[in-house]
């Protein structure tokens, strides 16, 4: 058949573009299905195919500042939707200083304003949540807020972020399972099996002892399947245990299996004292045989200092072993003089393990005793006072040591705010002289049976990133301190500060747990069994608990004019 070419010409041209028509019809039915536009249960990053992005966004990779991935935007025309399938949503983002608002709408409900300027930075914050949506799709969108809560003239200098959305399960939280404990010298660790982070925001404890019903006595929170129980006093004590998981919507699980375990009666731990030297391997009288001698020490080495004035300051930096360890022994009339208060370590045990040092008197320096990227060291017995700075310093990942049974006084006559008597680690904004730029992880380290009075700063004064230690049986007085009002400052996680006794006459508080920077610190301590007199000026509280996650005993004890014993409900 002939068909002419202006015919054939006028065919291929409707053929062709019908083809195009179908291929594009089918890329869009294809890239409709891929992109999953109603997300169910679960947690989506910022780069989730259910999550929409329109105007000006950029990436921010955040993990060099403790953050992860996420999109920022700082316009206004900017717009984020996330469509999913639940009752409830929650928009996970950013806070920091200097960060604009946004404007959250629901299902193109009424807009919503949210500040997300704060004074430190908070990863992973809630930046809005709606509950009570009901079943159905639904859609959620946010854009900046490009004034300063609305002033009309202050622009914000940090946009606002997408970590991600958080869609809750459609039930109740399952049960729990995998319930374990683990009997520490502190009392009993349980453990057990984590639920998906939407599933359970958090975790609640009971306990029944003896015969006694079941009461809840600690929470944790999103992501940590561990908690502490220690609430015994001068005996053993049975206690039965079980877990529920809870939701944000506040729905919970029926209870997981009950575990059953024996509480270790609390008392002063064992730790090795003066009186403990062994015979001496080495009898020093002077500060260049004292260097020598240190400097020459090994497994096993015994040092006696004889009484005297040593005009100087002294490094430790050597190795014993669990079996022979390293002991330097003196007594009260030893005298350790650092020459001034405005330099210098009394005594510095630098990268050394397995030491005993006991006994003597550190005087006259900027820092007292300072153990710094060591492990396993005792310091007893000895006495630290009139110092610049702080008394007794365990730094630099500092591990398993113990300063106990010691008198520290008369710190921070140089620099009153940096005084403390007995400091743990290192603030993260030094993490990157000490560490790496890493945590300070100076770790499970203990403070027992210590007599710490006239500092300028706090008595105690552990930091973030310094975990799972013990403060008992220390003996304080606040009285002089003059830079703070707070006596133990607790801003880590997993410690035990039991059994203090603590007295002051310029009111504040007593124990402070503090949530600082970095997030994920000032958690899962426990607080027991310890006394506070303000007999002078009215106080705030005993135990002051700046956030959740913490256990309060009801057994510690306070005197004086207070608000209260503790600003959290206590546990039995």
């Amino acid at each position: 058949m002939n068909v002419p070419p202006a015919v054939r010409a006028t065919l291929q041209v409707t053929l062709i573009a019908g083809c195009l028509a179908a291929l594009v019809f089918a890329v869009f039915i294809l890239y409709f299905q891929a992109r999953t536009p109603y997300a169910g249960p679960g947690i989506y990053g910022h780069d989730d195919r259910a999550v929409a992005y329109s105007g000006s966004w950029k990436t921010a990779d955040l993990t060099d500042v403790g953050g992860g991935i996420v999109s920022e935007s700082t316009s206004a025309a900017s717009k984020v939707t996330f469509t999913f399938a639940g009752p409830a949503v929650q928009w996970l983002t950013r806070q920091t200083p200097g960060a604009m608002s946004a404007r959250v709408q629901i299902d193109g409900g009424s807009p919503v304003t949210v500040s997300l300027d704060h004074g430190t930075v908070v990863e992973d914050y809630v930046g809005y949540q709606a509950t009570d949506l009901g079943a159905g799709n639904h859609t959620m969108t946010i854009s900046p807020v490009t004034k300063d809560g609305g002033d009309g003239k202050s622009n914000k200098t940090v946009g606002i972020y997408v970590s991600g959305f958080r869609v809750p399960a459609a039930t109740a939280p399952p049960v729990v399972t995998g319930l374990r404990e683990q009997k520490s010298g502190r009392g009993i660790t349980m453990s057990w099996d984590a639920l998906p982070d939407y599933v359970a925001e958090s975790y609640a404890v009971f306990a029944a002892t003896g015969d006694g019903s079941f009461e809840q006595v600690g929470t944790t929170g999103q992501g940590d399947t561990e908690y502490l129980y220690a609430r015994s006093a001068t005996s053993a004590q049975t206690v039965s245990l079980y877990v529920v998981g809870t939701d944000y919507l506040g729905r919970t699980s029926r209870p997981s299996d009950t575990v059953t375990a024996t509480v270790p009666a609390s008392q002063v731990p064992d730790y090795e004292s003066v009186s403990d030297c062994p015979n001496p391997t080495t009898t020093v009288s002077t500060s260049s045989a004292l260097q020598r001698a240190l400097g020459a020490a090994k497994p096993g080495t015994v040092i006696r200092i004889q009484p005297g004035t040593y005009n100087h300051v002294f490094t430790v930096k050597t190795a014993g072993t669990a079996d022979k360890p390293i002991w330097i022994c003196g007594s009260a009339r030893v005298i350790i003089n650092g020459g001034a208060l405005t330099s210098g370590y009394g005594i510095h045990i630098d990268s050394s393990s397995y030491v005993v040092l006991t006994g003597m008197t550190v005087e006259n320096a900027l820092k007292g005793i300072v153990v710094d990227n060591s492990q396993h060291i005792t310091v007893s017995d000895v006495t630290v006072h009139d110092i610049g700075q702080e008394g007794i310093h365990l730094r630099t990942n500092t591990t398993d040591s113990v300063v106990a049974g010691s008198s520290v006084s008369k710190t921070g006559l140089h620099t009153p705010i940096y005084g403390e008597g007995v400091y743990v680690g290192s603030y993260y904004g030094n993490w990157c002289v000490y560490t790496d730029c890493q945590p300070d992880q100076s770790d499970r380290n203990l403070i027992a049976d210590n007599t710490i009075f006239a500092t300028k700063a706090e008595a105690v004064d552990v930091k973030e990133g310094s975990t799972n230690g013990s403060i008992v049986w220390n003996t304080v007085n606040a009285d002089d301190s003059t830079s703070t009002d707070r006596w133990i400052v607790i801003r880590s996680n997993g410690w035990f500060v039991a059994d203090n006794a603590g007295s002051s006459d310029r009111g504040g508080s007593g124990i402070v747990v503090y949530s600082p920077p970095p997030s994920g610190y000032g958690k899962d301590n426990v607080i027991t069994r310890n006394a506070a007199d303000f007999s002078g000026k009215p106080g705030s509280y005993a135990v002051e608990v700046r956030n959740g996650n913490n256990t309060v005993s009801c057994d510690n004890t306070s005197d004086g004019q207070l608000e209260a014993t503790t600003n959290v409900q206590c546990s039995p």
